[in-house]
């Protein structure tokens, strides 16, 4: 287990927000974990870098990479906002700083895919901190 993270990490200006990421050596997913309520929590406006590709392959969907550059809170993608056929592969996913994540969107081919990167498609616990 990590030890906990710099509450300038995690929370707004003057409230602290305690919290660890906790894992386990050779295992890929690891949590964050707070010591306060979801609902009291301080947040940061989200700030990240995300880029939009065609995926590998012809027909493979989309690839969307995301860096954070502030805590990211359940990081999600709603492709289906979209078209109702599309899917992706991961949700909920918690980003500290510097963190990269990838989700891959695939059922749909989409006529402006950098849309993935954007509200509504593009969505975080974080949103509800105005920026």
């Amino acid at each position: 287990m990590t030890p906990p993270l710099r509450a300038s990490a995690l929370s707004g200006a003057g409230r602290s927000s305690r919290a660890v990421r906790g894992g386990r050596r050779g295992v890929l997913e690891s949590g964050v974990h707070f010591y306060e309520e979801d609902t009291r929590l301080a947040r940061v406006p989200p700030q990240y870098e995300v880029s939009v590709t065609e995926g590998d392959e012809p027909g493979a969907g989309y690839r969307v990479a995301f860096t954070a550059k502030t805590f990211l809170h359940d990081l999600a993608l709603f492709p289906d906002r979209l078209d109702p056929a599309a899917g992706v592969d991961d949700m909920l996913v918690d980003l500290l700083p510097g963190e990269s994540a990838v989700f891959h969107v695939t059922g749909a081919v989409l006529e402006c895919p950098s849309a993935l990167g954007s509200r509504p498609v593009l969505r975080c616990v974080n949103d509800t901190v105005a920026g």
